[in-house]
């Protein structure tokens, strides 16, 4: 099985910590924001495909075609438009059922263990939202209903989604929809219009734990998640 990680933006609300280094390879307790993420995937995940734009060449010296055992595949998404588009972008690439992935976030291990008992599925999590995260709404028998964007952080805890997928390539034969008053095409965005259209149904599942980077403060954050988790 392969894992899609999404890994090209500029991370420009990080300050000088990305002027010379791509946001996922910022270090958090002496790992990478990349390495985080690979070194909890399930061992039935034997291919990394990594979806590279901004400084992407520092990615791929740091990785080289392999890691621990994995292979590593390098798509170059070439403009940033959006987090459906780089995935689309890979897509050539995909041979089966996949997982899709921030680049810059930190994910729980029982959430990515969540979503792949499914075809299509959804990680979601209780948190404050923010602004561009979508908060979910959820049928009866726990699957995805609708997405609700908003442009402001929320001030109390809602259910939102977190970024990470299972999917099926059968979402390539569908187009890409862009996010209103963007430039961009939105995964979100995309998975929603087939729920709309009944094309596919998504599965919600309830991550572990979850750390949105969005600024240099949110790194203390994860440090302090990631001691607590490694105390348990």
């Amino acid at each position: 099985m392969q894992a899609v990680i999404l890994a090209g933006g500029k991370g420009t609300r990080m300050g000088a910590l990305t002027r010379d280094i791509p946001k996922p390879l910022i270090k958090v307790g002496g790992k990478s924001l990349l390495e985080h993420k690979i070194d909890i995937l399930p061992s039935e995940i034997d291919e990394i495909i990594i979806v590279v734009g901004h400084l992407g060449n520092k990615i791929r010296e740091y990785f080289g075609n392999s890691y621990k055992g994995r292979k590593i595949t390098f798509i170059n998404q070439g403009k940033p438009l959006g987090t459906a588009h780089a995935l689309f972008e890979a897509r050539a690439s995909i041979k089966g059922k996949f997982l899709s992935m921030m680049g810059d976030d930190i994910y729980g291990p029982e959430s990515i263990r969540s979503v792949m008992k499914y075809p299509f599925a959804i990680s979601t999590i209780e948190s404050p939202g923010f602004a561009g995260i979508g908060k979910v709404k959820i049928s009866e028998d726990g699957y995805l209903e609708d997405i609700l964007f908003s442009n402001k952080d929320a001030s109390c805890l809602i259910r939102i989604e977190n970024g990470l997928y299972s999917l099926m390539p059968d979402l390539f034969n569908f187009p890409l929809i862009q996010i209103p008053g963007k430039d961009e095409y939105g995964l979100p965005q995309t998975v929603l219009a087939q729920i709309k259209n009944g094309t596919i149904k998504l599965k919600t599942t309830e991550a572990d734990y979850w750390v949105k980077i969005n600024s240099p403060e949110d790194l203390l954050v994860a440090e302090n998640i990631l001691r607590e988790k490694h105390d348990e």
